[in-house]
């Protein structure tokens, strides 16, 4: 009988000591990130080869909520997916957008920013942008956008002018082609209201979560679901305890996330 329970004891053990020492594997071996250092405020190369940026301070959060060890590896964007596919990196953090042709591709984590819609319009000239209330009003907006989409069904009495380039909608705005835009908050923010031709201009209301796509997610090999796991739990928590906010507010003075 002796014989039987001294391996067993050695065997429960050494089961122990690995599940102890399972978290910290990565301490061991670091996790390769895929980052794409030119998509500022997100990524930005330094003239020291550095990439600094919020994308970067949420890798390196995700990291210390996993336990891991990270390995931050600038890639050119074209190179992440193959890279990714053939194991030269374990993830990638570099605004891909969750999408079916994505996901076919490699697997995500829960998303980690979804960046809102924005309507701009002349200073002062909404004070309510409730449906039914913008009659003979005309609205310029990304043709086959979700956001078109979105404005059909919501704002029926609304006139589209659809243009090609998200910038457009800014064009349209301020020859007074247009009453109201709608882009993404971040292009209104970056490529609109802080320059000059902006100045007249400002965001009304909110910023509106559309949908039409799954958010921004860490791309994992496909299969990898302890991996994409491990992501989702860190996102998820560091968003909880507060620490998400913090980074976002660094380079951000709107939601990135529609959740808490």
């Amino acid at each position: 009988m002796r014989r039987l329970i001294y391996p067993l004891l050695v065997l429960l053990v050494l089961v122990a000591l690995a599940m102890m020492a399972w978290p910290f594997r990565n301490y061991v071996v670091p996790l390769k990130v895929g980052i794409e250092g030119n998509y500022p405020p997100f990524t930005k190369t330094e003239a020291d080869g550095r990439v600094t940026g919020f994308e970067v301070d949420l890798a390196n959060a995700f990291c210390s909520q996993m336990l891991a060890r990270c390995e931050l590896v600038n890639t050119k964007f074209d190179d992440l997916i193959p890279h990714l596919q053939s194991g030269k990196l374990d993830a990638v953090m570099a605004s891909l957008t969750i999408t079916e042709k994505r996901l076919k591709e490699v697997d995500f984590s829960d998303s980690y920013y979804t960046v809102p819609s924005a309507w701009v319009a002349p200073k002062g000239s909404f004070t309510s942008l409730l449906p039914g209330t913008l009659a003979g009003k005309k609205v310029a907006v990304l043709k086959g956008s979700p956001r078109e989409t979105w404005i059909k069904t919501n704002y029926p009495e609304l006139e589209l002018i659809s243009v090609p380039k998200e910038t457009e909608v800014y064009v349209e705005l301020t020859s007074r082609r247009a009453d109201l835009a709608m882009s993404s908050m971040l292009v209104a923010k970056t490529k609109f209201l802080n320059l000059p031709e902006g100045k007249d201009f400002a965001v009304v209301g909110d910023g509106v979560y559309i949908g039409g796509g799954g958010g921004v997610g860490v791309a994992v090999q496909k299969g990898n679901s302890s991996l994409r796991k491990r992501y989702s739990v860190a996102i998820n928590e560091t968003i909880k305890s507060g620490e998400y906010k913090s980074l976002a507010n660094r380079y951000f003075d709107f939601n990135l996330i529609d959740r808490k």
